[in-house]
């Protein structure tokens, strides 16, 4: 009897995380569908030296796709504008501080 109850245990188990995978797999294809349509939007960053910009990458953790959408996303703390924006308008250092911080409180 407890072997019956076992395996329906790892039964359940198994059909969880597969569910678990399935939400997974969707919810990257939709980040990958929101980073496709934000790349189509902004395709080159206005005004930004190459130089400043690589600083700003090397200062953000994650992949390419997270620091795009970063990049392109308002921030309250950049008075709700993005940190593209920011960098174009020479707020290179404020930019950099958001970068280092980013990741370390979860903003």
């Amino acid at each position: 009897m407890k072997n019956k109850t076992n395996r329906r245990a790892n039964i359940q188990k198994t059909k969880s995380l597969a569910r678990a995978d399935c939400l997974l797999a969707k919810a990257r294809a939709q980040g990958k569908k929101i980073v496709t349509e934000m790349r189509a939007k902004y395709p080159s960053p206005p005004d930004v030296p190459t130089s400043t910009l690589k600083r700003v990458l090397a200062a953000l953790e994650g992949n390419s796709d997270t620091k795009f959408v970063w990049l392109h996303t308002q921030h309250k703390e950049l008075d709700g504008k993005s940190p593209i924006e920011m960098l174009a308008a020479g707020e290179i250092e404020r930019v950099l501080l958001e970068a280092r911080t980013f990741l370390k409180h979860g903003s």
